[in-house]
């Protein structure tokens, strides 16, 4: 029983190091998505504020799923793989 409380908190552990290794990941990239938009305008009235802001969210989403889906080299997993160990313990 002891093991299994062990191997649970573990597995928690994981899980919110991934996710705080993924969230990191997502915001870099959206930042990176956001500045790289605004150098594209020579003026800052010249930016389209909305497609700026929906540039910058979806590039945050795909990295977040794409994270789930391959994994972290920063975390050595990838999500579907800590679920499937949870799953068997």
């Amino acid at each position: 029983m002891e093991q299994k409380a062990q191997a649970s908190v573990q597995t928690v552990n994981t899980m919110r190091e991934f996710a705080r290794a993924a969230t990191i990941r997502a915001v870099r990239t959206m930042a990176q998505t956001a500045v790289s938009l605004l150098g594209a305008k020579v003026l800052v009235s010249d930016v389209d504020w909305k497609t700026l802001l929906s540039a910058t969210v979806m590039a945050g989403i795909s990295s977040i799923l794409t994270s789930v889906y391959t994994g972290l080299p920063e975390t050595e997993t990838a999500l579907p793989e800590i679920v499937k160990e949870s799953d068997t313990q």
